[in-house]
C-alpha cells in the first residue's frame, strides 16, 4: 500500500453546509481518507447548492481534459 502515501488528492469532494456552520461530505468520502493517509493540507470541494459549476460538470471537463 506504499503507492497510496502522498498521493495528492486531484479530484474535488462535494460538501453541504450545515446550520451550525460545519459541513457534511455528500459526494467523495472516500477521497477525504486518502487525503489523510498522504497527509493533504487541503483539499478542494464544491458546496451543493453553491453558485458556480457543479460536481458533474467539473468532473466532464476532467474526464475530457480540459481543465485550465
Amino acid at each position: 500500500m506504499w503507492f497510496l502515501l502522498h498521493r495528492q488528492v486531484d479530484i474535488p469532494i462535494a460538501v453541504k453546509a450545515n446550520s451550525d456552520g460545519t459541513f457534511t461530505v455528500t459526494d467523495g468520502l472516500h477521497r477525504t481518507s486518502q487525503a489523510v493517509i498522504s497527509d493533504n493540507k487541503n483539499i478542494l470541494a464544491f458546496v451543493d447548492g453553491g453558485s458556480g459549476p457543479t460536481l458533474e460538470e467539473i468532473f466532464n471537463k476532467f474526464k475530457a481534459g480540459n481543465i485550465s
